[in-house]
């Protein structure tokens, strides 16, 4: 959702975004905001109850204050153990990487490794198969919270190499890994 300055200044504005941010993120376990202009400190003072049930990944700009600024919510009931998020801001303000995984034998790669994995495909209970190690299914998840605006020269090749890169490595297990790219592409 690109919340055009979600910590705006006009009190009943901001009121009636929070109320939208809190009735969504209730259904959604992942949810993206862009655009919210604001600051670590506006983020603890604002959403300290929606930080009880999710976790909160934020990528603010350096240097420009209340300019741009991407945040991410996960949800604890979906992901109870925030280790198993790795957040990554790729352009400031502008870029977010969250990569969602299982915390056991994650090597750089981004290939889980375990020893069962090498043995056999069991049924995973949603009905699809997954290769199971000791703490659940091998697999993961790429979320790119991107404001696509200003993202120019160098930052603009490397986020689309990032991507890339995630595209090729989600292709090697698509069945329990998958990329999902979320944002304002203005």
């Amino acid at each position: 959702w690109n919340a055009r300055s979600f910590f705006c200044r006009e009190p009943s504005v901001f009121n009636r975004k929070l109320q939208l941010l809190e009735k969504q993120i209730k259904i959604l376990n992942i949810f993206c905001l862009q655009e919210v202009r604001g600051s670590g400190a506006l983020v603890k003072k604002h959403l300290r109850l929606i930080a009880r049930t999710h976790w909160i990944f934020c990528n603010f700009s350096s240097g420009r204050k209340n300019a741009g600024g991407v945040i991410t919510f996960v949800s604890k009931s979906s992901v109870p153990d925030e280790a198993c998020v790795h957040h990554t801001p790729l352009v400031a303000g502008r870029v977010s990487r969250l990569l969602i995984k299982p915390v056991t034998n994650f090597e750089n790669t981004g290939v889980q490794r375990s020893p069962k994995s090498h043995q056999s495909q069991e049924a995973h209970p949603d009905g699809f198969l997954a290769n199971f190690g000791v703490d659940g299914p091998a697999g993961f998840q790429i979320i790119y919270n991107i404001h696509y605006h200003e993202i120019v020269g160098g930052d603009s090749v490397a986020l689309c190499n990032s991507i890339k890169n995630d595209i090729d490595l989600c292709a090697i297990d698509p069945i329990n890994s998958n990329l999902v790219l979320s944002g304002d592409f203005n």
